[in-house]
């Protein structure tokens, strides 16, 4: 058997198996958890490896209602009418967007899309905000998800890494701000599994972010938020061109 094909073998192995143990670990915290997913891993002698995975995922806990996930987009015109501006959760979200939502349009719809988002000052509504974390995903393909409370500001970027050390992929690093302006990154639990560039470690990412935006005003300011969700876009590439040149 070819070395490659060795090696696509035991990561197809090594994927099935970290699939299996997230579900058995959910189950066992009492929280039912359904994946249905494909996962496709292409390999080649030079010792890069492709992994791609589409999954549907349902879960509910404690008698909840099953929800399911879906990425249906209608590319024909841009829905800004899903803002839900009241909410009795001090941590539920009041903004979010995601690439999935922007995946798939074009140039052109792109274009349309980013000449009306507004600027950081003339801010107005969580509708301009959600407007606004969509444009930054739309200039920066390694944003994956953006989303912000009254007090709180997430967002997901994809930071280049090796699997085992050797196979080239990304994880997606967890950026979060609190009400105290601090700042935390943190990568998936299977982050073990993989090592990443000093340029984009945790404690690396960490103190550059909070010397950029700690201590910002978030409660209720549409503006701090905007400039924390482009500053934390703005640091993490900077961090990612240089892990990867």
């Amino acid at each position: 058997m070819k070395k490659s094909h060795l090696n696509v073998l035991v990561l197809t192995v090594a994927v099935g198996l970290l699939v299996f143990a997230g579900r058995s670990f959910a189950e066992d915290g009492g929280i039912y958890v359904g994946v249905q997913a494909q996962t496709g891993v292409r390999g080649s002698s030079s010792g890069s490896v492709e992994v791609t995975q589409h999954s549907d995922v349902g879960s509910r806990s404690n008698g909840e209602q099953e929800n399911t996930s879906t990425s249906g987009f209608d590319r024909s015109r841009f829905n800004t009418s899903t803002f839900d501006e009241g909410t009795s959760s001090k941590n539920a979200s009041v903004i979010s967007a995601s690439a999935v939502e922007i995946r798939g349009w074009d140039a052109t719809q792109k274009q349309q899309f980013l000449g009306t988002v507004k600027a950081q000052a003339e801010l107005r509504s969580g509708q301009d905000l959600q407007n606004f974390a969509k444009g930054v995903l739309l200039r920066d393909d390694n944003v994956e998800d953006v989303q912000v409370a009254s007090d709180t500001v997430k967002v997901s970027y994809k930071e280049p890494a090796k699997l085992f050390g050797v196979f080239g992929s990304s994880l997606s690093a967890q950026v979060e701000t609190d009400a105290q302006g601090r700042v935390k990154v943190h990568y998936p639990w299977y982050s073990f599994l993989f090592s990443v560039p000093s340029s984009v470690a945790s404690a690396e990412l960490e103190t550059k972010l909070n010397a950029s935006i700690g201590q910002t005003s978030l409660q209720n300011n549409l503006q701090g938020q905007a400039q924390v969700i482009q500053s934390i876009s703005n640091i993490l590439k900077a961090a990612h061109d240089t892990a990867s040149s």
